[in-house]
């Protein structure tokens, strides 16, 4: 590998973690810290070249809306914009085959911020508030691609190439964008799952079950009551699996605040259960006759989640995932319940002498959180595949857990981070068959950013980050509580 993309890579990390940390230092110092007007002024020229840069790379792009369908626009910004978004990553997972006035342009954008960091900042970068966990996140990922880097390296295979099949695979056209909010979806609405039961001092592993439950439900109701209209058909399937999942959800809550039952080792016992259990009903109670493989009839056309985007999988459920986090937003920040699952989760004694029923807080996070694994598993069935197979393998119930952890339980947090772990699972096919590597090394990778995200005092050690006045935030009281 020539030294010139070695050192592009490394150093582009370096950059990009410096410019995170000085931006996020620019937008939480203290205004009395900075000149009255400078700091807008700062904040502009700071932000002039990335912008500039990303529209060098989107205008010769922005021809190719000419040749779109019309119903695939709101798609095909949303595709320009996660381009735009990696503005700093673009020539680092793609070495240096990009134009040069584009790397320039980067180059000359990347030093500003080192200039920035170097001029302005007094002192270590300053961390508060959320801003300080944005932050943390970011450099967590950061830190994670780095190590990465180097056990490619040591396998003997190309870093470079391999980032490159990576970052192409998850954004890289707009057919494999697609893929990645496909592949995104069941983590926005899992994620959202386990992040209402971490508000709630609550640890639900039970989302992988909840979502085989869900799933077997739609399967049923889908594929029955021929002859129903679209609109009653679909809508009875997706009530249908967020009622299973909702209702298997629901059971290790009753336990919990009925018996102090503990909700890890119920959801991972009933993980089991809803397995072998749905593996039985699809292999000999509800068996398409017809079919050669033990699977479910198809889900009729009257039930299934219509595509969104023309010439690809990616359907409406996608929309589903988005409002159910503006959904559980508004419940969790902007109603009494959500105040008293919140405060519940804060303190359980606290709780109970401000009057509020604990149990039923407990009851209600487990099953709004079976509400969404369900309604992701019937979304699997009714929006990809039309049907459930025996022996169907998920993962995502488990993998939630990280991005719910990854998000600190921030519902709006939870688009980002489902964004990074679909843009993962679907770019590590690329990234093997450039770099001749194992997938399993993306899974090192989520390891050690799940590290980093869930042990922050690492990431503050390695850039020296500084924190003043952080609140601390319950992640999770599940264990012991």
């Amino acid at each position: 590998m020539p030294a010139s993309q070695l050192i592009l890579f490394l150093a582009g990390l370096i950059l990009w973690a410096i410019w995170i940390a000085a931006l996020g230092d620019l937008v939480s110092r203290d205004p009395g810290e900075i000149k009255r007007g400078s700091r807008g002024l700062w904040l502009v020229g700071f932000l002039a070249l990335p912008v500039i840069t990303g529209i060098i790379f989107m205008i010769p792009a922005a021809k190719q809306f000419a040749v779109w369908p019309p119903g695939d626009l709101i798609f095909s910004i949303l595709w320009f914009f996660a381009r735009f978004a990696s503005w700093l990553g673009l020539p680092v997972f793609t070495g240096l085959d990009v134009a040069p006035i584009w790397i320039a342009v980067w180059a000359v954008s990347a030093l500003v911020g080192v200039a920035y960091f170097l001029l302005v900042s007094r002192s270590r970068p300053t961390i508060v508030g959320s801003v300080g966990d944005i932050i943390t996140i970011l450099l967590a990922v950061n830190t994670a691609l780095i190590i990465g880097y180097f056990l490619i390296l040591v396998t003997g295979s190309d870093p470079i190439a391999a980032y490159q099949g990576l970052y192409e695979g998850m954004i890289g056209d707009k057919a494999r964008f697609a893929e990645t909010l496909v592949a995104m979806t069941p983590f926005v609405l899992m994620g959202l799952a386990v992040a209402v039961g971490f508000m709630t001092g609550l640890f639900n592993i039970g989302a992988e079950g909840q979502f085989y439950v869900g799933a077997m439900a739609a399967a049923v109701v889908g594929s029955s009551f021929e002859g129903l209209p679209l609109l009653i058909h679909l809508p009875l399937t997706v009530g249908a699996a967020m009622l299973g999942g909702g209702i298997w959800g629901a059971i290790p809550g009753f336990l919990k605040a009925r018996f102090g039952a503990h909700e890890v080792i119920n959801t991972i016992m009933m993980n089991y259960i809803a397995v072998k259990t749905v593996d039985y009903l699809v292999k000999n109670v509800f068996r398409d006759p017809t079919a050669s493989l033990d699977r479910t009839p198809y889900v009729l056309e009257s039930a299934t989640l219509p595509i969104w985007v023309s010439n690809s999988r990616l359907h409406f459920g996608f929309w589903i995932a988005i409002a159910a986090v503006a959904v559980i937003w508004w419940l969790m920040y902007k109603t009494t319940w959500g105040f008293q699952m919140r405060t519940v989760g804060a303190s359980h004694g606290a709780s109970r002498y401000a009057g509020m029923k604990v149990g039923r807080n407990i009851v209600l996070a487990m099953a709004i959180g079976g509400v969404l694994s369900g309604l992701a598993g019937g979304g699997e069935v009714i929006g990809l595949n039309g049907y459930l197979p025996a022996a169907f393998t998920s993962g995502s119930g488990f993998d939630s857990i990280a991005v719910a952890l990854l998000a600190k339980s921030n519902p709006i947090a939870i688009l980002p981070a489902a964004f990074l772990w679909g843009g993962l699972r679907n770019g590590a096919g690329l990234m093997q068959v450039r770099a001749g590597i194992s997938r399993d090394l993306i899974d090192i990778v989520q390891a050690f950013v799940i590290l980093f995200v869930a042990a922050p005092q690492i990431v503050r050690f390695i850039y020296r980050l500084r924190v003043v006045g952080v609140k601390q935030v319950v992640v999770s009281r599940g264990w012991g509580s």
